[in-house]
């Protein structure tokens, strides 16, 4: 079994366990009012879906009128539905006032039935979100536990913030919106979109989009340097996958999102991190001699002209209410640009952030900015600048933050900032500058938020003034892999801090969240997992435990009890079945450290260690081979700690048994995609000389095979499903 794992995540205000089971059967029906909402419709259709596609039972769809109150049934709607309040008055939910506030909802199973209240439109779609919790923890046939919730968010923004995806990436983002973000309940995506969307007004954007990201990539680097080796800003080309997505197709998505209660604020970045606006305008550049430009001049009046154009093309698509504009790492050369030397910085600043700000309120958006350069705390004193000396021996002085009085008297206070600047671990002061922040009269959401918080008195400081919230942040493709692998942690453990009133310690959220992997897995994968078949696994003789790598001296360093075999030249397992899976239990001797997608935007897939592969031979010689990522679909033996590193996104981690908890293995699950062949072999193979992003060696380490086994294929009934009795079914 995978380890344990919350009820519902986020943790709700209250949870009540009921001596009472509900069991789920075809004469159940889900009960919704005549007149229904699209909302109301979309989250009753999601409980219908999950059990057909699940479990294969298939519940009618009932309005209330053709409804018998006095059966079982699962009730939908919002508390002013009389079939809802009538429920929900026996139920004696009315008197808890703590969940009947804006996104609250109440949610009981008992012998009788599951009523889902919601408050409003979205409080019922949490409440649908945390019954599909509950549902999906089932392996087969559902009986619900019950539980009485009660339950409402802490903080009215929790966001996420990503790139737009790529085309190939539009079906997984899809299901990342439905049964990730707002199944955790996510209301806000902060979608960065760079010229990754068709530019009508300047296609040369597009154009330049495209040439930028194939010259990183075929370069094989993450982000150019700058004349004379200064660290420009990151590029971000990988928004898109490195491609142009239609109007249409950008439209769509925004438009799903907002289905499901998910507010997107397009990040459209300008003044700095704007390789998109530079590439094919290096006439507009700050350093204009860069190879790729990463900041334009703010004293060039054609710069607002293309700005602008593209601003409001995007408005015309996304019909937004807030645009974030970017405005971090500010970190060109003064005083280069022809322009702009001999004047104030800080001024320059100040007026494109103005201009752009007076621009999206003629148009009815509110801005949102990076807050970075509003506080000397983070940039330093903005008059003489900040001096720096590149590894080339280059020396020039980057731009420096507004003084207090600059930010009190001539920054818009409606601008909503994201401040990044949170973390105790990394910033001195933190809560200084957001006490600021908030004196001065901004609005303010933690960006590049993480579970960090947990231990730095967030129950206080989340609590001043202006605070809405919090939005961890993805700096790599939008994809199913790069999400997997890097974000589990950040993603859901946020959720939580920004809905729940109490929080998981961040030494027990790793072991929650590598609980809930299966389900995570199922969800974003949209495939179903070998135990949904029905059919019993079969465990295959391995010879002792076979191991590839290292001798057997290191893997009882590793684990003092284990009984492994001495590294051969091909470890391997005959086989001779025609399979449907095949699941692996395996570990590596040691841990390794797995990198962040964006060091090697290039190649993300190496950012995992590859520390070996399986080869699946099949009768006709045919060979797969399966690659073996450390925190992809292995983890060591023991776990060095508790933290981020200890997660396997496509693994689930359990102790082996008869060792203790302390020596774990980890269960891979591969899908055979040529059913009827017949697997010959299954052979483990060990890497050499694999380099992680910054060319280094990774130290020796070795793979142990613990078990395997096969959901094999099933022979065809002599009486066909439905026919029990032999004398019925005749020719």
């Amino acid at each position: 079994m995978p380890a344990s794992r919350p009820l519902i995540f986020p943790l709700p205000l209250h949870l009540e366990l009921v001596d009472e089971t509900f069991h789920l059967s075809e004469r159940v029906p889900v009960v919704i009012r005549p007149d229904a909402s699209s909302a109301e419709l979309q989250a009753a259709r999601m409980v219908v879906a999950d059990l057909t596609d699940r479990y294969q039972i298939a519940l009618p769809l009932l309005h209330e009128l053709e409804h018998d109150a006095g059966s079982p049934a699962i009730v939908m709607g919002m508390l002013g539905d009389s079939a809802v309040r009538r429920q929900a008055g026996y139920l004696d939910l009315l008197a808890d006032r703590s969940w009947q506030r804006a996104e609250g909802y109440a949610l009981s199973i008992d012998a009788g039935g599951v009523l889902i209240a919601g408050f409003d439109e979205e409080g019922l779609r949490y409440g649908t979100q945390s019954l599909r919790q509950i549902l999906h923890q089932r392996a087969y046939v559902p009986e619900l536990p019950g539980v009485l919730v009660c339950d409402a968010p802490r903080m009215p923004v929790r966001g996420l913030r990503m790139y737009l995806p790529g085309r190939a990436d539009l079906v997984f983002f899809r299901r990342f919106l439905r049964d990730f973000a707002s199944y955790f309940k996510y209301n806000t995506l902060i979608l960065e979109m760079n010229a990754a969307m068709r530019l009508d007004r300047h296609p040369e954007l597009n154009a330049g989009w495209i040439e930028f990201g194939r010259s990183m990539n075929t370069t094989r680097r993450s982000r150019p340097a700058g004349p004379g080796g200064q660290f420009q800003d990151s590029t971000h080309h990988d928004t898109g996958n490195f491609g142009v997505l239609e109007k249409d197709e950008v439209a769509d998505l925004v438009a799903y999102a907002r289905s499901l209660g998910i507010d997107v604020i397009p990040e459209i970045p300008t003044l700095t991190h704007a390789y998109y606006l530079l590439s094919r305008h290096r006439e507009l550049a700050e350093i204009q001699a860069a190879e790729w430009p990463d900041t334009y001049c703010p004293l060039i009046d054609e710069v607002y002209d293309l700005v602008f154009d593209v601003l409001e093309e995007y408005i015309e698509v996304l019909e937004p209410r807030i645009v974030h504009i970017g405005h971090d790492e500010w970190r060109m050369p003064m005083h280069v640009c022809e322009n702009c030397r001999g004047n104030d910085y800080r001024e320059l600043f100040v007026q494109d952030v103005v201009r752009v700000h007076d621009f999206l309120t003629e148009h009815g958006v509110r801005t949102a900015m990076w807050g970075d350069h509003l506080l000397e705390s983070v940039r330093e004193n903005g008059e003489a600048g900040r001096p720096t000396k590149t590894a080339d021996g280059y020396d020039f002085v980057k731009p420096g933050a507004l003084t207090p009085k600059q930010v009190q008297e001539e920054i818009p206070k409606d601008i909503l900032i994201l401040n990044w600047f949170w973390n105790g671990d990394t910033r001195d002061a933190p809560a200084e500058n957001e006490r600021l922040l908030s004196e001065w009269g901004f609005e303010q959401v933690y960006g590049n938020f993480t579970p960090a918080m947990t231990h730095q008195d967030f129950l206080t400081r989340s609590q001043t003034p202006g605070i809405l919230g919090g939005a961890p942040s993805s700096w790599a493709a939008s994809s199913e892999e790069n999400i997997g692998k890097d974000l589990m942690s950040t993603f859901v453990g946020c959720a939580g801090l920004v809905w729940s009133e109490q929080w998981l310690p961040e030494e027990d959220l790793a072991t929650a969240i590598q609980g809930m992997m299966p389900d995570i897995r199922r969800n974003l994968r949209g495939v179903p997992a070998a135990s949904e078949f029905g059919v019993e696994p079969e465990a295959v003789d391995v010879p002792l435990s076979l191991c590839e790598g290292l001798p057997l001296s290191v893997a009882a360093a590793a684990g003092e009890a284990f009984e492994a075999a001495a590294s051969v030249p091909c470890p391997s397992v005959l086989l001779g079945r025609d399979v449907s899976f095949i699941r692996f239990s395996h570990a590596s001797f040691l841990p390794a450290r797995n990198e962040m997608s964006y060091f090697s935007i290039f190649n993300f897939a190496d950012t995992a260690p590859l520390l070996g592969w399986y080869e699946i031979e099949y009768e006709d010689r045919y060979v797969i081979t399966v690659p073996i990522r450390y925190g992809v679909n292995i983890l060591s033996l023991r776990l060095p700690d508790e933290g981020a590193d200890g997660l396997c996104y496509d693994g689930d981690s359990e102790p082996v048994p008869g060792q203790g908890d302390g020596v774990r293995q980890t269960w891979f699950e591969w899908q055979n995609p040529r059913l009827g062949k017949v697997i010959r072999e299954v052979r483990l193979k060990a890497t050499c000389g694999f380099f992680d992003t910054s060319g280094r060696g990774i130290p020796p380490n070795g793979v142990i095979l613990l078990g395997l086994e096969i959901v094999p294929h099933v022979p065809v009934p002599e009486t066909p499903l439905g026919y029990e009795d032999d004398d019925v079914y005749q020719l």
